[in-house]
């Protein structure tokens, strides 16, 4: 749904970038085999940045790391590569990273992301009916592993469940999505909420 773990500002993220592209010359400098973990994170910023194509060799230079290394695949190299092409309209090229890193993953616990990726490039190819199946099925795994809802995908499910015409279920969503905001805003605080969802409860707000 997004295009990996990098966090902060773009200024951040830029900063960050240049100190991790130092510390990799440095390794080659004094001939060391650079982390996969690593240039895994450097994709992760080039992609935050939105240098996708940057992000995509990157991510495949971790993978071939991992490999040169004997390591097992890492699945969030998949889902990285699959958020970038998602970013990039490429809503094939994401599918087929998204089923690959779950079979990557098969042996561990379900991973609720790769429903939600999978929603995200459903949504993105108009395939809405899909999108709420696979938004439905990450919320459930989440609710498995004693996870509550994850607000930013109430608001996917509020926005899919708006493009199938069913407002009811969209104004659930979004209010759902409002009073996770809202406990996690500590009191006395002004509830801090992405504006797609002030638009989404706004709308709500005629007849529910």
């Amino acid at each position: 749904m997004d295009t990996g773990p990098a966090q902060g500002t773009h200024e951040q993220a830029a900063q960050q970038l240049e100190q991790l592209l130092a510390d990799e010359q440095q390794r080659r400098s004094q001939g060391l085999q650079l982390d996969p973990d690593q240039v895994l994170r450097r994709g992760n910023l080039l992609a935050f940045l939105g240098r996708f194509e940057d992000a995509l060799m990157a991510y495949s230079e971790a993978a071939a790391l991992r490999t040169a290394l004997g390591l097992g695949p890492d699945p969030d190299i998949e889902m990285n590569r699959g958020n970038c092409y998602d970013s990039m309209g490429r809503s094939a090229d994401a599918a087929a990273c998204y089923t690959r890193a779950e079979q990557q993953q098969a042996i561990g616990p379900p991973d609720w992301r790769l429903a939600a990726n999978r929603g995200s490039s459903h949504y993105g190819a108009r395939r809405f009916m899909e999108a709420r199946r696979e938004f439905e099925l990450a919320q459930s795994i989440r609710a498995q592993q004693g996870q509550q809802p994850d607000p930013e995908l109430c608001i996917f499910q509020a926005i899919v469940d708006m493009e199938l015409g069913d407002k009811a279920a969209a104004c659930r969503h979004a209010r759902l999505a409002r009073d996770i905001y809202s406990a996690s805003q500590p009191a006395g605080e002004l509830i801090e909420v992405p504006q797609v969802l002030v638009a989404l409860l706004q709308e709500c707000s005629d007849k529910f």
